[in-house]
């Protein structure tokens, strides 16, 4: 019986333990439906959005008590601007909020120690979070949103700027007495990237899929179309909305018949070709640090067999993977071995990056001294 007692309250106080644990770790991932409704929460606790809000009392009395309209018409229209830019307003706040707190932020990376998986950024989320509302640094309780979001302000604020500093008087400038923490904050960060490398490259590890069994894409430029199709209807919020407004204009107008639908394809079609050539861009852009660290990983392990076939069993294993992964609907994100070979070398070698692309060489910054590692081991001509 007494087992039994000791067994219930272990039980309970590990739930209720935990229930405090996770209550420490609340983000605002938690919280609202979705970045959009946080978006909303963050804009309306802002002091700019306040201000607008205030500013349509001496509006209306101006209407009231004007004689020409026309002035007071100019600066209602640009009042109306204020919702379209004031999604702008909480980002510009939040980098200057955060560039300011570069130590406390190096800290909890120290103390969290995160890895490569957005879950272990959590912490150091919830950690900062909580930093910034209780010192009166931000008016919100959540300054990021997610894993996801803090990860990438550790990459676009302080990864990228400390490895493409160009001597170190532009590092110091940068940090300035911040600059012993950050450095801190990166080496532990390489060190846990150094860990789950090694884990993927040791001896021993396997993947456990058998190639043999798995067909890559029969027609690939079918493939290509048929996804680019998806991403310019089903999975585009502008072709959504112009589609319907395009419905309500063609049952209120209906005269008008033929114009609308020449009007309609020349939309689809500008769509669809804005997609076909961002079509490589926006599949580098859903993978995540892992599965990008797990594709280079895997040309090492092929090309170190010399087998003729490494880049069909590249494509092949990664595509089970990131299916497997739930960064995929269907195994189909390589075509064939071209598609996986011309992917690495537009992506992964920053020599061949487009300079309009700067998003893409910060999503890899921290993969640099991996990239070259691969580079050596496919004894290929110079990439980087």
């Amino acid at each position: 019986m007494r087992d039994t007692k000791a067994g219930y309250e272990k039980v309970i106080g590990s739930l209720f333990f935990g229930s405090l644990e996770s209550q420490k770790t609340v983000l605002a991932k938690n919280i609202f439906r979705n970045r959009f409704t946080w978006s909303c929460y963050e804009i309306f606790k802002s002091l700019a959005f306040r201000i607008w809000l205030l500013s349509w009392l001496p509006l209306t009395v101006w209407w009231k008590i004007s004689s020409n309209w026309i002035y007071p018409y100019l600066v209602t229209a640009f009042m109306f601007l204020g919702p379209v830019l004031s999604p702008l307003t909480p980002m510009t706040f939040h980098e200057h909020a955060l560039s300011k707190q570069f130590t406390q932020f190096s800290k909890e990376i120290i103390k969290s120690s995160p890895g490569i998986h957005v879950d272990d950024w959590e912490a150091t989320a919830a950690n900062f979070n909580s930093f910034m509302h209780e010192n009166r640094l931000w008016n919100t309780e959540y300054f990021f949103f997610d894993g996801l979001s803090c990860q990438e302000a550790f990459r676009t604020t302080i990864l990228e700027p400390f490895s493409s500093g160009k001597d170190d008087d532009a590092i110091l400038k940068a940090f300035g007495n911040s600059l012993p923490f950050v450095e801190e904050a990166i080496k532990v960060y390489y060190r846990k990237l150094d860990r789950q490398w090694n884990l993927m490259n040791c001896e021993g590890f396997s993947w456990n899929i058998e190639q043999e069994n798995i067909k890559l894409p029969k027609r690939p430029y079918l493939s290509k179309l048929i996804s680019v199709l998806k991403m310019t209807t089903i999975k585009n919020p502008r072709f959504l909305v112009f589609a319907i407004a395009y419905l309500i204009c063609f049952f209120c107008i209906p005269r008008l018949m033929l114009p609308h639908f020449l009007f309609f394809g020349a939309v689809s079609s500008c769509l669809m070709i804005e997609y076909m050539a961002l079509f490589d861009n926006s599949r580098f852009q859903s993978l995540k640090v892992e599965h990008k660290m797990r594709y280079l990983s895997d040309i090492i392990s092929e090309h170190k067999k010399s087998n003729v076939s490494a880049w069909d069993n590249i494509a092949k294993s990664m595509n089970v993977y990131l299916f497997e992964q739930k960064a995929r609907s269907s195994e189909d994100f390589f075509l064939n071995a071209t598609d996986c070979e011309h992917f690495f070398r537009r992506f992964f070698c920053t020599s061949s990056v487009p300079k309009q692309f700067a998003s893409i060489n910060s999503s890899i910054v921290e993969l640099r001294p991996y990239i070259k590692e691969v580079q050596s081991a496919c004894c290929d001509e110079q990439l980087l």
